[in-house]
């Protein structure tokens, strides 16, 4: 999670509610919340084998997760945007931003024969929507067989799409 986007989508404001608090951005209880999320990995490799993440997995098809291992996520911002987004720090914005808000689609094909890796996720907004072709060609990449996220609330608990290689878990 991203204390920018909790604040967005009223997290904070639904947990002051919740327990009957004053509303203030310095908190106690949200500082402990923020400090709990920069604790987290963004997204980790069980068994050599098993990818796991909040959301999905980067469009960028030359980026590599192993990467995030030297990255300084302080600097994280979901909110970077044009340039920003083209530097190192930026790049890794971008990466970061799939990993924790993207979801699995459908395999798009053009008119011309030719498919789509990811779409804009209009739903999320700052994430994609990442088909079966980026899923598998990061899985090999990676030498990985199975993608484990919980973004989304599958109708009964759990969903299987991208021939089974992707596993959505609700978060609920």
């Amino acid at each position: 999670e991203d204390v920018e986007i909790n604040m967005l989508y009223d997290f904070y404001h639904d947990l002051f509610d919740m327990y009957d608090l004053i509303e203030d951005p310095h908190h106690p209880l949200l500082e402990a919340l923020s400090n709990f999320y920069n604790s987290l990995a963004i997204a980790t490799i069980l068994d050599r084998k098993i990818y796991v993440a909040h959301g999905g997995i980067p469009r960028n098809r030359k980026d590599s997760i192993f990467e995030l291992e030297n990255y300084d996520s302080s600097s994280f911002s979901v909110f970077s945007e044009g340039s920003d987004l083209r530097s190192k720090g930026g790049r890794f914005s971008l990466m970061m931003r799939d990993i924790l808000w993207s979801d699995p689609w459908l395999d798009i094909e053009r008119p011309d024969g030719k498919v789509y890796f990811y779409s804009k996720n209009v739903r999320r907004r700052r994430a994609i929507l990442f088909t079966q072709y980026l899923t598998n060609e990061f899985l090999e990449r990676h030498h990985l067989w199975l993608v484990i996220r919980s973004h989304e609330h599958p109708l009964m608990g759990v969903a299987k799409t991208h021939g089974d290689r992707v596993l959505t878990i609700s978060s609920c």
